[in-house]
């Protein structure tokens, strides 16, 4: 049993190698779209790389030099419009939104809100 396990776990490591050899270019398309289906999870630029099997390094500097953006700065971006969605747009308490965001530390989703839009998530309510 332990030596099947040791060919398949074999096996699975050659199939990636293959995978990462074929792969002649990161597609920053992809990885545009991987963002964007799941920025509202707990994403990090280390998890992005890993699942295009390229090192983070690599990611950030294609990503940075095709869109102008980091990763984490358009994962922010993101997250920021669609906080305001929900804040603004449908009366959604703050730290609800914040969770719904990818935020589970509420004072941290303050600091990146005001920071973004240059006024609390309470206030842009109050104007509202």
């Amino acid at each position: 049993m332990v030596a099947g396990l040791g060919d398949h776990f074999t096996e699975l490591i050659n199939m990636l190698l293959e995978q990462r050899k074929n792969r002649v270019k990161l597609d920053l398309a992809e990885v545009e779209d991987y963002i964007r289906n799941h920025y509202l999870e707990q994403i990090s630029l280390e998890g992005i790389a890993a699942h295009f099997l390229v090192t983070k390094e690599h990611l950030s500097r294609a990503f940075k030099a095709a869109t102008g953006d980091t990763v984490l700065d358009r994962i922010t971006r993101l997250r920021m419009e669609r906080a305001i969605e929900l804040i603004a747009g449908r009366d959604m308490p703050i730290k609800e939104a914040a969770g719904l965001c990818g935020y589970e530390d509420l004072a941290y989703f303050y600091r990146v809100f005001k920071k973004h839009f240059g006024i609390p998530p309470g206030e842009l309510r109050s104007e509202k």
